[in-house]
């Protein structure tokens, strides 16, 4: 009975060449020399692979945190990067703000925090703003004076539900047209 066709590696190996086959027969130990310096080249290979990879990980990690430390930094900072040009200090350079007029009188500024989340200010601010809002909102936040905003969706849903939406863009551009 036939054992099947010569292969090397295992169950999920390759055939033999006919070169490799006469190897076989007349220099066996040639042959297995060859098979390692091919798994060596593999190998090598796939280290060159994987350090590109970490190399390349790296690179992108380098970037993400560059890039959130720009984030990070706060309107005055020693870098000189652009000051936000809202009244909040807190408030992220360069980000949109949401303006909106609810049915009551009230208007609201959505803006962006320095740290990612979101907030609702009350503009200009009024007494009682922190029970103006329900829950869907956000939850007051005394020390910034307006509401964290939890889900951006809900909190903007509300405003355009309870008021009139108004514009979305830079502070100068938005609130140019509403003072």
């Amino acid at each position: 009975m036939a054992l099947g066709n010569a292969t090397y590696g295992g169950g999920g190996g390759r055939i033999l060449t006919v070169e490799e086959r006469e190897l076989l027969i007349q220099n066996t130990a040639e042959l297995i020399a060859r098979f390692e310096r091919e798994r060596e080249e593999i190998e090598k290979r796939q280290k060159e692979a994987e350090q590109q990879n970490r190399d390349k990980l790296k690179a992108r990690e380098s970037a993400v945190e560059m890039r959130a430390a720009l984030v990070r930094l706060t309107p005055g900072s020693p870098q000189g990067w652009k000051k936000s040009d809202t009244p909040w200090s807190w408030s992220k350079p360069l980000s949109s703000i949401a303006y909106f007029t609810l049915n009551d009188g009230s208007k609201w500024v959505r803006t962006e925090h320095v740290d990612g989340f979101h907030m609702m200010m009350p503009w200009p601010n009024f007494n009682g703003w922190d029970e103006a809002l329900p829950a869907t909102v956000g939850t007051p936040d005394v020390q910034l004076g307006g509401y964290r905003i939890e889900k951006v969706a809900h909190a903007v849903a509300y405003m355009r539900e309870h008021g009139n939406w108004g514009l979305v863009g830079g502070w100068r551009d938005v609130m140019g047209k509403h003072k």
